[in-house]
C-alpha cells in the first residue's frame, strides 16, 4: 500500500509539472504571437 500511495505521488507530481511547463511555455507563445501579428500589421 505504501509503495502505490508512492507512485500516485510521484506521478501526480510529475503531471502538475507537465502542466505548469505546458501552461508557461502556451503564456510565452501566445504574448510572442500577439506580438509577431502586432509587427505585421504596422
Amino acid at each position: 500500500m505504501d509503495q502505490y500511495i508512492k507512485t500516485i505521488i510521484s506521478v501526480g507530481g510529475s503531471a502538475i509539472m507537465l502542466v505548469m511547463i505546458v501552461c508557461v511555455i502556451w503564456y510565452v507563445v501566445k504574448d510572442t504571437w500577439k506580438d509577431i501579428n502586432n509587427s505585421s500589421k504596422d
